[in-house]
């Protein structure tokens, strides 16, 4: 079913995030929950962050982003900011503890007042 829509969903990057390497786990843990459109964006928070202690941090790239808002009327979840996310499924995620709202496997978010009839 091919859906009009107002809003799109994937936005072309780049976009980068500061992580930080968890010695227990031996895992890279991310270390807020935010893109930034530059690296330049990423360094006082990477910068401040090895002030604090001597953990080893780092900034990875993406080349796009999935933007969390309805893709008729652009309106977010909680209609405080639209976050952008990594990872579609991470996106479906935090998408799924709002009542009412909905993604497809088309890449699409609809919020209670235009989710489609029929879902997938």
């Amino acid at each position: 079913m091919l859906t009009p829509t107002n809003y799109a969903v994937i936005v072309v990057g780049p976009f980068f995030e500061v992580r930080s390497w968890n010695r227990r786990d031996r895992t890279w843990d991310l270390t807020n929950e935010r893109l930034y459109r530059s690296r330049a964006d990423c360094r006082p928070i990477m910068e401040w962050l090895m002030s604090q202690d001597s953990d080893t941090y780092d900034i990875v790239e993406y080349s796009h982003a999935y933007r969390c808002h309805c893709v008729i009327c652009g309106d977010p979840p909680d209609y405080d900011e639209v976050y952008l996310f990594p990872d579609w499924h991470e996106l479906v995620a935090y998408v799924a503890s709002y009542p009412g709202w909905v993604t497809t496997s088309e890449v699409l978010i609809f919020c209670p007042d235009h989710r489609p009839l029929r879902e997938e």
